[in-house]
């Protein structure tokens, strides 16, 4: 029996062979296994209107679970975001990136990052914030992501832990996990090899073992599959990241 009932995948992850025939694409991912697909503005609607779209993952067994927005939009196309993404299903909406070097940068944007909780919370949905590596450097002692949830609230502003990014920054995944506590809603599950680059999720160091049972434990919502770099082709490679996970 697998550690997790369902799994997603950010699509992000298909970037590369979506123009070949973008239909037969999200059918072959769902007939891999795929529950929930996370969106981000690249990926587009293959020419569906909104409403075929979702029609469209619905008969390859497949709904929308998040979304990544970008800050731009998050600032001035708000509105539209958060029309978009319930008209799609989705719960949460994620900033994917956030240039932060210093304390001082962090602070910052905290009080903006609870504004727009609040806002997308009163929506119906959830913001987050998705890790890279660079969150993990330190300022006075605490990584500067740690400072980040220190100072946003909550209630509207959730975590999308990337366990590759945390093992990449040098972080133990699970025990980050269990630190930041039912903060952390979603799980991005990316691996890492000895080398530090991207590959499949069987291949590398991250032990995804106990990164789930460290998500179960925080009642994680979703676990999505995230790769950048490909040494084969992206669908067979997360056919083998599904098989992987879904075999613990």
């Amino acid at each position: 029996m697998s550690l997790i009932n369902e799994f997603c995948i950010q699509l992000y992850t298909l970037r590369g062979v979506k123009d070949n025939d973008y239909d037969g694409l999200l059918r072959t991912v769902g007939q891999i296994g795929f529950k929930g697909v996370e969106f981000y503005g690249g990926f587009g609607f293959g020419g569906h209107s909104v409403k075929e779209f979702k029609s469209l993952l619905a008969d390859c067994g497949m709904r929308v679970v998040s979304a990544h927005v970008g800050l731009e939009d998050l600032r001035d196309k708000l509105d539209e975001q958060l029309e978009l993404y319930n008209q799609l299903g989705a719960k949460y909406i994620i900033l994917p990136w956030l240039d932060m070097k210093t304390r001082e940068d962090v602070l910052a944007f905290a009080g903006e990052a609870n504004q727009i909780g609040r806002k997308v919370s009163a929506a119906g949905l959830k913001f987050g914030y998705h890790n890279h590596s660079h969150e993990f450097a330190a300022d006075g002692g605490e990584y500067l992501l740690d400072i980040f949830y220190e100072n946003t609230d909550p209630h509207d502003v959730i975590a999308q832990l990337d366990v590759g990014w945390v093992k990449y920054a040098g972080v133990d995944p699970a025990a980050y996990i269990r630190k930041l506590g039912s903060r952390v809603r979603m799980l991005h599950l990316k691996q890492i090899g000895k080398d530090k680059k991207d590959c499949d999720l069987g291949d590398g160091v991250v032990d995804f073992r106990s990164v789930i049972e460290a998500g179960k434990e925080q009642n994680v919502d979703f676990y999505i599959l995230e790769q950048e770099e490909f040494d084969i082709d992206p669908v067979t490679s997360s056919r083998n990241g599904y098989n992987h996970i879904m075999e613990l």
